[in-house]
């Protein structure tokens, strides 16, 4: 059974957060939005440019996993920090300043390979007064890593204290018949098998530094969030570049495999429009932590939803093995095709993403 959340995980977080705090500059200690990377949306942390201002070792943080080849770095908004050479998943934990406005970039999955133009699109958009918020490269790691729930949320518990508002991104799976690849997908509600049969962050003792023992979650998507999502999306004209916007329920399956043809039948006749291994324990603990939330999803690859050939079926009684190869293997999802899908489509996630987070607070003021 999943490791239950330690009854001190408040303490440690505490001592998480005040060693962040002793060791960045002053102008980077109080984000106000968190933006969580998906698979091949790096571009979404990094679209600020090179460098590195200031880093903290990552082996030196209190509580964290201790993964190799891990730090944290402080750029202006003016310079970016392009992480390690990585396929797909974070390396490193990078908060940002622009200029004085309180930006603190925090990233998540994703692959390093970054954006090529639009980079001044997205700064200018950063370096709004009225946006403030951090994209963190969160450093925990994934369930299907061999984390527990209780490591790969620890990162929005540290942050709890600052932040008001998580932005979450990711690469999904399109259940929805409706749904191409590239498309973008507001999340308004989940299915989280994994925590209807006892895997969940909030399994065990309750944290009540945190929140309540019992949280709601048919409200955990900000219906104001989404609405300016749309809004940001209509207003930047991003439908003009053929890549559509819908809404959508979102199936956290625990990975690290695809899902099979039966599978991927079974979430869409649940109500399921997409499929990933990642986002709700994120969403599930910032909701418990009070923080409102804005999820999106990229379409990366379409779902194999037909059973697929028989090997008793007449048709295919004369047909070679290299065409019987073909047959199966129409549809197969691979790692590669959700990085080309995310590189792709990051430009338009990171505007509308950064369009919304600033609408959001110019609205606050």
């Amino acid at each position: 059974m999943e490791e239950v959340a330690p009854l001190n995980i408040f303490q440690q977080a505490t001592e998480t957060a005040q060693h962040l705090q002793r060791s960045l500059p002053l102008p980077l200690r109080n984000p106000r939005v968190g933006i969580i990377c998906g698979s091949g949306l790096g571009g979404l942390a990094d679209a600020i440019h090179p460098k590195p201002r200031h880093e903290v070792a990552y082996a030196d943080i209190p509580h964290f996993p201790k993964p190799a080849g891990m730090s944290i770095g402080v750029t202006n908004c003016d310079r970016y920090w392009s992480s390690p050479e990585e396929e797909a998943h974070y390396s490193h934990y990078s908060p940002r300043s622009c200029r004085q406005t309180g930006v603190w970039p925090v990233g998540g999955e994703t692959d390093s390979s970054g954006l090529d133009g639009g980079a001044s699109t997205v700064s200018r958009i950063f370096e709004s007064p009225s946006a403030r918020y951090g994209l963190n490269k969160f450093p925990c790691g994934s369930f299907y890593e061999g984390h527990t729930i209780e490591k790969i949320t620890f990162p929005i518990r540290v942050l709890k204290s600052d932040l008001l508002l998580l932005v979450v991104t990711n690469a999904a799976g399109g259940l929805n018949a409706s749904y191409a690849i590239g498309d973008v997908v507001v999340m308004h509600d989940h299915l989280n098998l994994a925590g209807l049969v006892g895997v969940h962050p909030l399994r065990g003792p309750n944290a009540d530094d945190f929140g309540i023992r019992f949280p709601a979650l048919s409200d955990a998507y900000d219906l104001e969030l989404r609405r300016v999502v749309h809004r940001a999306w209509k207003s930047l004209q991003l439908s003009q570049n053929g890549r559509r916007i819908h809404e959508g329920v979102y199936a956290f399956v625990g990975g690290p495999s695809y899902e099979t043809r039966a599978e991927c039948r079974l979430l869409h006749s649940l109500g399921a429009d997409l499929v990933g291994m990642s986002t709700v324990p994120e969403i599930i603990v910032a909701r418990h932590s009070g923080l409102r939330v804005l999820a999106l999803s990229l379409v990366t690859n379409i779902a194999v939803l037909d059973a697929g050939p028989r090997g008793d079926n007449v048709e295919i009684e004369n047909v070679i093995g290299r065409d019987l190869n073909k047959a199966i293997e129409k549809g197969k999802a691979s790692h590669e095709e959700v990085l080309a899908a995310g590189l792709e489509a990051a430009k338009d996630i990171q505007v509308s993403s950064a369009s919304s987070a600033t609408q959001c607070f110019t609205d606050e003021r």
